[in-house]
Order: C-alpha cells, then sequence, then structure tokens
C-alpha cells in the first residue's frame, strides 16, 4: 500500500518537526514525496511540499521555505484543490510578513481568505484575518489591527475553536497593552484565561 506508507511516512515527519527535529523530519518527508510522486498522488504530494517549507521555514532558511511552499501552491492549482491553495498561501503571506514585505503579505492574506470564504472555511479566515491585523500592528495602525482582531475573534468563536479564540484574545490583550490601556488589557487577558481553564478542564 504505497499510499499508505507515503501518508505515514508524512506523519512521522509532522511528529518530528514538532519535538524539534527538522533533518528528521525532512528525510521522511523527502521519503514520502519520492513515493507520492511515484503513485501520482498530487494531492498528498501538494501536502507534503508544503510541509517540507514548514521545515525550511523552523530552520530560518525562508528562500527554501518559500519555494517548497510556491511548488504547493502551483501544483493545488494545477489540480483544483483549494484548500491546498488557501494553506501554501497562507504559509507565504508568513514569510513575506518575516521579511517585512507588507503589501505583499496582505495580498496572500486576501487571497487566502477569499478562498476559505468561499466554502465557509472559519479558522482559515480566522487565521488569516489574524495575520493581517498583525501586519497593522507592526505598521503601527492600531486600530485597523483592533479591528481585524475582533473580525477573527468572530470567526474562532463561530468555528468553536477554543484554542484559537484564546490566543486572539491575548493578542488583543497585547494590542492595549502596548498601548498603555491596562484596564482593556486586563478584561482581555482574564477572558484568554477563562477560555485556557476551560479547555484543559475537558
Amino acid at each position: 500500500d504505497k499510499l499508505g506508507e507515503s501518508q505515514a511516512l508524512m506523519n512521522l515527519g509532522r511528529v518530528y518537526l514538532s519535538i524539534g527535529e527538522p533533518d528528521k523530519s525532512l528525510s521522511y518527508y523527502r521519503e514520502s514525496l519520492e513515493i507520492a510522486t511515484e503513485i501520482l498522488d498530487p494531492l498528498g504530494k501538494s501536502q507534503i511540499l508544503n510541509n517540507i517549507g514548514d521545515v525550511f521555514a523552523f530552520k530560518g532558511k525562508s528562500e527554501q521555505a518559500k519555494d517548497y511552499y510556491q511548488q504547493a501552491f502551483d501544483l493545488s492549482e494545477e489540480i483544483g484543490d483549494q484548500f491546498g491553495k488557501a494553506e501554501a498561501l497562507k504559509k507565504l503571506a508568513v514569510m513575506a510578513r518575516q521579511t517585512s514585505n507588507y503589501e505583499e503579505a496582505l495580498a496572500y492574506y486576501s487571497q487566502s481568505q477569499e478562498i476559505d470564504s468561499g466554502f465557509e472555511f472559519r479558522q482559515g479566515q480566522a487565521i488569516a484575518l489574524r495575520g493581517v491585523a498583525s501586519i497593522y500592528q507592526a505598521q503601527g495602525d492600531f486600530s485597523a489591527a483592533l479591528d481585524f482582531y475582533n473580525e477573527a475573534l468572530v470567526f474562532r468563536r463561530e468555528a468553536g475553536d477554543k484554542i484559537g479564540e484564546g490566543s486572539t484574545l491575548r493578542e488583543v490583550g497585547n494590542l492595549y497593552y502596548s498601548q498603555g490601556n491596562s484596564s482593556a488589557a486586563l478584561n482581555y487577558y482574564a477572558q484568554a484565561l477563562d477560555i485556557s481553564r476551560e479547555v484543559s478542564d475537558r
């Protein structure tokens, strides 16, 4: 079962990256990619390309990461995989944001959100909106950042994504704190703490 073997190798790659062993992760991903290419599994191949990009991003090699994310996007577009396209666009946006190419990052996030909204993938929309908010925050436009964080919160709640909701609440708290509004910051931090306790009690 070559497909099962490729997926198992991809899962091993994910685990090794999650525990901070990128070289082992990359080895498993490359083996998985070789099989996906051999058995003509373009959907699996695009996922693996995205994952290999994550390894290079983890290692701080942004140009190589971007190359793999672009390959994943191109393949997803070729086979009509909208979800894969949106995923690759978000990753390209992160790379652009890290190098202060804010206009490029905003364009990637906009495309990603448009795709995700087409099939009502709320978590995907929330991730893109949070990314947009972080860009405006980095540029010093705190009003716009707050608007996008709050919009992301709506989608987090609609998706039932408690962990994402807590994370976004903390980011809004950080935004208020950076502006010297301690009372608003405390309010958002308290909400985030309540959600963290709720999740850990499950």
